[in-house]
């Protein structure tokens, strides 16, 4: 069940791109190009690297996987490597000053099939970058 879960938020930052303007140009192409980044992180397994694609809750969900026994954390990472997630599309629903708020589908194969799932993003701009904030249903 804990890797289902993982499968989710995956693919719900997975979501955070598509639709809109070419990759780069406005909110469209900078929620995109973060979650597509975000997403190749995660499918890869590499927990370090997600924390610095993070920030506020996605960031502590993160820093909690690295601190399980090395059973636990192996089997998260495996579950993410196995099931990897796919955008599908992304649309800005909000862009403010340093904010973009999007909502997003993606999908991921599990046990049970393709699961497809949309969700809302918050992505904030720092000064290296953008990073995805949040995932919500």
């Amino acid at each position: 069940m804990w890797r289902w879960g993982l499968a989710l938020v995956a693919l719900a930052v997975v979501s955070a791109c598509g639709a809109g303007p070419e990759p780069g140009s406005g909110p469209a192409g900078a929620a995109d190009k973060a979650v597509r980044e975000y997403i190749d992180v995660r499918n890869s397994g590499d927990l370090r690297a997600m924390l610095g694609k993070s920030c506020e809750g996605l960031y502590s969900s993160t820093d909690n996987l690295l601190r399980l026994n090395d059973e636990e954390r192996q089997d998260t990472v495996r579950a993410m490597r196995e099931h990897p997630v796919t955008v599908d599309s992304v649309t800005v629903d909000k862009s403010e000053k340093n904010v973009i708020r999007a909502t997003m589908t993606g999908s991921a194969n599990t046990e049970s099939g393709k699961q497809t799932a949309s969700q809302h993003v918050e992505i904030r701009q720092y000064r290296d970058g953008y990073r995805i904030c949040e995932m919500k249903p």
